[in-house]
């Protein structure tokens, strides 16, 4: 069966053996309700799976990966089935992760615990947009937020939850603290009957050693709910002291997070808390996982993250660096760095597929290679007479409706390039119709996008990518719209040669050292070291003009 054959919609009967799950599994953990399993199985039995899965193809080609119909794939199997129904779908992970999201939404036996799940699910399919995932869920952001934070619960508290025998406002309170602390107070909760009041009364006197506390304590020394104030009269140790008080604790908590993850976002780029982005969602990216690519385009890319660790406990604030979020682009670039099996064996499989995906740099550094390119092309192509000639008749088409020998004047970058093709008489006669269309006839406005057009144009620029080398310098500026890892990228790629020439001047490893300093600390050691940039040029910048 030819998978890569397969288009966009393709609604065919495939054996099960060509099915695999998707990178991210099934969106629905919890188990459906048992007699909907046991009907459901029946009807397949009798009937065969009449409503048809979805699928997209992997990256090799060679199988079909599930995003929505776990349910009746699986009970397939279990009945013996040789082929099943499916609709392919070529898609990112983010809507195959929102196609599973929509179809688990609208079952019935959907539960509390679904619930919580599928807002986990969909915040971490959003990469912390609480709006976004909202929209997707059709919840407001209030309900969005009350659901995720119960994915802290432990097993214990979900089941007590799904079975009834606990509030959900008993596990809003019991989330907060360890599984162990959680499990104990349950117990005591369902032994001693205690209302949601009772054990918020409980809970808001539980103690949390202060030397602990991620915020500063300066305000602990005099507060009566020091358990020290309370103790002595002597000496206040802030280091020995409890805080009796958990709504401020956690209050306290939550705003030195916040401060402290727009601190790491300002130095890393983006920073994801724990809750946002379970370990299933997320993979650990090095050079150890996917080679060279890790340096290559990893660095750069706005899909590796640090996850930042939340709630009050004492693994409140761990960073762990990283995470890749693009478990499609992970499995491929991992895959193709990973050992050879036998190869004999190897040599009658299919070769494998160069990784094609490539990494998704920030907004700010694409903006400003972008911009860069274009005054480097804006200002050659200003030096031809066509092109002068293109833009004033593309701006008169524009504005009085003038139809340029059958060219669309619709605002397209390519519409520019093609005329700055053309020779400079074909060009100024079109400008004297345009002017007589627009003296004697209907009148329009428009619109113009310099950085289109001058990308569009390149090919007309034939020393561009020269220019472009001949112009770049490194600045304060420049750097400041990479995160770190950018940085880091850049330094080391060959043809740069700053981190080689930089370990020459200052010793072996010295470079993996200056990348442990702050961001600010970096650029002004990299702009002040004596180096030849004269033949240098960022890679993305380089692309722009290939």
């Amino acid at each position: 069966m030819q998978i890569d054959a397969m288009t966009d919609g393709t609604c065919v009967r495939v054996p099960l053996n060509i099915l695999t799950p998707a990178p991210w599994g099934n969106v629905r953990k919890s188990a459906r309700n048992s007699k909907k399993r046991e009907d459901l199985k029946q009807s397949i039995s009798s009937k065969g799976v009449l409503q048809a899965i979805t699928v997209r193809p992997n990256n090799t080609g060679e199988a079909l990966e599930v995003l929505a119909g776990n349910g009746r794939w699986e009970l397939s199997q279990e009945l013996g089935l040789l082929d099943i129904p499916v609709v392919v779908k070529h898609c990112s992970d983010k809507e195959g992760i929102a196609i599973g999201l929509a179809e688990n939404l609208e079952r019935e036996d959907l539960t509390l615990r679904d619930e919580i799940e599928m807002a986990q699910a969909c915040v971490s399919y959003a990469d912390g947009d609480y709006e976004e995932a909202s929209k997707v869920l059709g919840w407001d952001i209030r309900k969005v937020r009350g659901r995720l934070k119960l994915n802290q619960c432990s097993d214990s508290v979900l089941s007590a939850l799904g079975s009834g025998t606990i509030k959900i406002g008993h596990a809003e309170v019991l989330c907060q603290f360890t599984e162990k602390l959680q499990n104990g107070t349950l117990e005591k909760v369902l032994a001693e009957k205690w209302t949601v009041d009772y054990l918020k009364e409980r809970a808001n006197g539980a103690a949390r050693v202060l030397r602990f506390a991620k915020f500063s304590t300066s305000e602990c020394e005099k507060c009566p709910h020091n358990s020290t104030i309370q103790s002595s009269l002597f000496d206040n140790h802030i280091g020995e002291g409890k805080c009796l008080h958990l709504p401020c604790y956690r209050t306290k908590t939550e705003e030195w997070l916040a401060a402290h993850k727009s601190a790491l976002e300002s130095e890393e780029g983006v920073v994801l808390l724990a809750i946002e982005k379970p370990p299933v969602d997320r993979r650990t990216v090095s050079k150890e996982t996917v080679g060279d690519a890790f340096e290559s385009d990893c660095l750069t890319c706005v899909s590796r993250v640090r996850v930042l660790q939340d709630g009050i406990n004492r693994d409140c604030g761990e960073v762990t660096d990283n995470q890749c979020v693009n478990l499609s682009c992970f499995a491929e670039k991992s895959e193709a760095v990973a050992p050879k099996k036998n190869e004999a064996t190897d040599s009658k499989k299919k070769p494998k597929k160069k990784v094609s995906t490539a990494p998704e740099i920030s907004a700010g550094v694409k903006q400003q290679g972008e911009n860069f390119v274009r005054t480097v092309l804006g200002d050659a192509l200003l030096e031809t007479s066509q092109y002068p000639l293109a833009l004033t008749l593309f701006s008169l088409a524009r504005a009085t409706g003038y139809s340029i020998d059958g060219l669309a004047t619709q605002g397209s970058a390519d519409e520019i390039a093609a005329l700055v093709g053309w020779e400079a008489p074909r060009l100024e006669g079109e400008i004297q119709k345009a002017i007589r269309y627009g003296t004697l006839d209907h009148k329009q406005g428009g619109s113009f996008d310099g950085v289109r057009m001058a990308l569009r144009s390149r090919h007309h620029v034939g020393d561009r990518r020269d220019r472009v080398i001949a112009r770049w310098n490194p600045s304060k500026e420049w750097f400041d719209t990479y995160q770190k890892g950018g940085i880091e990228s850049f330094c080391r790629r060959d043809e740069v040669g700053f981190a080689h020439a930089w370990d020459q001047a200052n010793g072996e490893g010295a470079f993996a050292k200056l990348m442990k300093k702050k961001k600010s600390e970096i650029i002004a050691a990299i702009i002040a070291e004596k180096f030849d940039w004269t033949s240098v040029a960022p890679k993305e910048v380089l692309e722009l003009v290939s």
